[in-house]
C-alpha cells in the first residue's frame, strides 16, 4: 500500500509545480505574441503589394486598349471608379460652362479585363448593378488592412463594402492615374497662387462663377508652374517610375476633420501602425508597388502632424487635396 502512495507522489505534480508550469507557458506566449503579430502584419502587407501590382496590370491592358492612357479617375472622389456619364460636374471649357467632360466606364472596363468570363457590372439597359454579378479578381481592388471605411454601411451610397462595387464604385485604395482629361481644368500651365482664408490656392479661376477643382485638388508638387507632369496620365510619361498612381491610405495634414483626429496618419501597415513605425505601399506609373515610411524628423514630437515643407521623394508624394478645407493630403 505505501509503494503505491509513493508511486502516485512520482508522477504527480504538485500546485506549485503546475503554477511554474503556467507561468513559463505565459512568458513563452508573451515573448512570442509580439512576432506573431509582426509577421501577420508583414504576411498582410505583402497580400497588399500583390494586390497593387495586379491592379497596376489591370491599368496596363486598359491603357493598351485606350492609346497609351490610363483609365480616368473620378476628380472629386479618388477613392471612386466611374460608371460613365456627366460625373463630376466640371466644365470642359471655362468659357462655356455648359460643355462637360463626360466619363468613361471605368468600372465595367475594368470588370471585363478582370473577370471575362463573368457578369457584367450592370443590366444593359440602364444603370442598375446586375444582380447575379460577383466581385471575382476585382477583389484586388480592396486593401485587406484598410479599416477606416468599415463603418460604412454595406448598400449606402458610400459603401466601400466589394459586393457594391458595380452600385458605387468606391474602392479600397486611392487612385488618382490620368486626371487631367479635362483641360484646362487639370491641366494648364502658369502660377500659382496661395491659399488665404475660405480662397483656395491654384490655377485660373473662373471670376464669375466658384474656383475650378484645379485650384483645390490638383497641386503643383514640384513648383514648376505646371500641374501635368506631377500626375501619371499615360503609361509613356517620363516620370511614370517615379510618380505613385495608387495607394492604399494617405497621410492626411488637416487635423480639425473629425475623421483625421480619430486615425491621424493613417499608415496601415506595421506595429501600432503609427506614423513613427507604420507604412504605406503604394504602385507607381511603370507598374511596380512598394513600400514607403515616413521619417520621424518630418513630424511634431506627438507624431500627429506633418511639419516637413520640403520632402523628399522616397518619403513622401503629395497628391491630391480636400477641396472642401483647402488642405493638401499627402500620400
Amino acid at each position: 500500500m505505501s509503494c503505491r502512495q509513493t508511486l502516485k507522489r512520482c508522477v504527480g505534480f504538485t500546485l506549485v509545480e503546475l503554477l511554474v508550469v503556467i507561468a513559463i507557458i505565459a512568458l513563452l506566449i508573451s515573448i512570442l505574441l509580439p512576432s506573431i503579430q509582426a509577421a501577420r502584419a508583414q504576411a498582410v502587407s505583402v497580400q497588399c503589394l500583390s494586390n497593387l501590382r495586379t491592379c497596376g496590370q489591370f491599368f496596363y491592358i486598359y491603357a493598351n486598349q485606350n492609346k497609351g492612357f490610363l483609365p480616368p479617375c473620378v476628380v472629386d472622389s479618388v477613392a471612386k471608379l466611374s460608371a460613365g456619364g456627366d460625373s463630376m460636374n466640371v466644365p470642359l471649357d471655362p468659357a462655356n460652362p455648359t460643355v462637360h467632360y463626360f466619363y468613361s466606364d471605368v468600372r465595367e472596363a475594368l470588370n471585363r479585363i478582370a473577370n471575362p468570363q463573368g457578369q457584367p457590372t450592370r443590366l444593359t439597359s440602364s444603370l442598375i448593378p446586375n444582380p447575379q454579378w460577383t466581385i471575382g479578381n476585382l477583389m484586388v481592388m480592396y486593401c485587406p488592412a484598410q479599416y477606416i471605411w468599415d463603418t460604412d454601411a454595406r448598400g449606402s451610397n458610400s459603401s466601400h463594402w466589394p459586393e457594391d462595387y458595380a452600385a458605387t464604385g468606391l474602392i479600397r485604395y486611392f487612385y488618382l492615374g490620368d486626371p487631367n482629361p479635362v483641360y484646362p481644368a487639370c491641366h494648364y500651365t502658369g502660377g500659382f497662387t496661395t491659399a488665404t482664408g475660405t480662397t483656395p490656392g491654384g490655377g485660373p479661376s473662373n471670376p464669375n462663377a466658384a474656383p475650378l477643382k484645379l485650384d483645390r485638388f490638383w497641386w503643383d508638387r514640384n513648383g514648376n508652374g505646371d500641374n501635368h507632369d506631377d500626375y501619371v496620365t499615360k503609361i509613356s510619361d517620363k516620370w511614370a517610375p517615379k510618380t505613385a498612381i495608387m495607394a492604399d491610405q494617405c497621410r492626411q495634414q488637416d487635423t480639425t476633420n473629425v475623421v483625421q483626429q480619430t486615425y491621424g496618419f493613417a499608415f496601415l501597415h506595421g506595429k501600432g501602425k503609427t506614423p513613427m513605425n507604420g507604412w504605406i505601399n503604394e504602385l507607381f506609373g511603370d507598374g511596380h508597388a512598394e513600400s514607403r515610411r515616413p521619417r520621424i524628423s518630418s513630424f511634431n514630437p506627438q507624431g500627429n502632424l506633418y511639419i516637413n515643407p520640403s520632402p523628399a521623394p522616397d518619403e513622401v508624394q503629395p497628391g491630391w487635396g480636400n477641396g472642401a478645407l483647402n488642405k493638401p493630403i499627402f500620400w
